[in-house]
């Protein structure tokens, strides 16, 4: 397991794909099985610092009503190929309402499709939740750090707004474009969406460091709630999610572009109180089960021995 607190341009850098063996100078293949990749050794996760670490895990979050809060909001008619921004018009994106439908069924709670999926929505929602997903389009603006946002169907959500919330969920994924990237600042990291939600109070965060694709971003996060809920770390989760996404693409869709921008931020531990009610009892039913077969087996016999005393 690796833990990073990256400093000035390193904030940029997905230190996963660093290799830890060179290849062979006349190989050109990016599938996992033929580059020796940082991650496929290590947890890897990264931090903004280490005393906001130290503070994370000393918190204590109330107890909130719902596990999950999943949001794909609609944008038009047009189709977009990429989770990014486009200053004049959003794009709807293929991918991104499966993609929550999928962790709904995992998780459990609520989700907001299509026009549903509003700023509104969002502010009213969005304290009650451990988990909050959104999948949608980012905007990362250049001049003024506090103007990068994020995108709902009528409207978008600024990092000045955000810093003036309070989330408290233990886990935000931020599934759409640049999430983790934004105006550098000395002495303060990277002026991010993700930094927004962090100073809003969620205390970790799954988010991007480039354009990402819409539907091999979508396969990526399935594969992560998978893990998740079978009660993996954070860390462990999106390692293994990547494993995953390798195991079953082709040469083209191997390339780290598709798969690599998403990194863990912040706490890391399991989502303990992620499953919804009825799991847990599908978890715990052979456990219970077992005693009480044990008890009517026994009552069965003692029966038979007492009609045949008798």
């Amino acid at each position: 397991r690796l833990l990073i607190v990256p400093d000035d341009a390193l904030n940029f850098l997905p230190f996963e794909l660093l290799l830890t063996e060179a290849p062979e100078a006349d190989v050109q293949d990016y599938r996992g099985s033929a580059m020796d990749y940082l991650f496929r050794r290590f947890r890897v996760s990264y931090n903004y610092s280490a005393s906001l670490l130290v503070v994370n895990r000393q918190r204590e979050f109330t107890e909130r009503r719902e596990s999950f809060l999943g949001m794909a909001p609609s944008f038009g008619s047009s189709i977009a190929a990429e989770r990014a921004c486009d200053r004049e018009e959003q794009y709807n994106l293929r991918c991104n309402v499966p993609e929550v439908e999928h962790i709904h069924n995992i998780l459990g709670g609520k989700m907001f499709r299509n026009v549903e999926a509003n700023k509104e929505a969002f502010i009213r929602e969005s304290g009650d939740y451990r988990v909050i997903h959104l999948a949608t389009h980012a905007c990362l603006d250049e001049n003024d750090a506090m103007l990068s946002k994020i995108f709902f169907s009528d409207g978008d959500l600024s990092i000045y707004e955000l810093s003036k919330m309070d989330l408290q969920a233990d886990l935000i994924v931020l599934s759409a474009c640049n999430t983790n990237t934004g105006i550098l600042l000395k002495g303060e990291g990277v002026a991010s969406v993700a930094r927004g939600f962090s100073l809003a109070g969620c205390a970790s965060s799954l988010t991007s460091l480039w354009s990402v694709d819409d539907c091999a971003t979508s396969e990526m996060m399935q594969f992560y709630y998978d893990e998740l809920g079978e009660g993996r770390s954070k860390d462990e989760a999106i390692q293994r999610a990547k494993l995953s996404y390798l195991a079953q693409a082709d040469k083209a869709s191997s390339h780290p572009y598709f798969w690599s921008a998403f990194v863990q931020l912040g706490d890391t531990k399991p989502l303990e109180a992620g499953r919804t009610w009825w799991q847990f009892l599908l978890y715990f039913l052979p456990f219970t089960a077992l005693p009480i077969l044990a008890l009517l087996l026994l009552k069965m016999v003692f029966n038979r021995k007492s009609a045949t005393v008798s």
